[in-house]
């Protein structure tokens, strides 16, 4: 997507790559990924919206 929006680097000094940065974190994210596993496990999302708590099988999400 980077490189089709043409867009670039704003450090002048020392422009990079997307696809060389993302080269640099991609065994960062590979070593998260078992922690980040376990956390989602523990603490499910949760979509923001409403809920009638005195029906909580009627739940409304984006305003609708």
């Amino acid at each position: 997507m980077v490189r089709e929006t043409g867009a670039r680097s704003t450090d002048l000094m020392s422009e990079e790559s997307a696809e060389h940065l993302c080269g640099k974190c991609r065994h960062y994210a590979e070593e998260w990924g078992p922690e980040a596993e376990t956390l989602w496990e523990k603490h499910h999302f949760v979509p923001k919206g409403y809920c009638n708590y005195k029906n909580p099988s009627v739940l409304l999400f984006g305003g609708k």
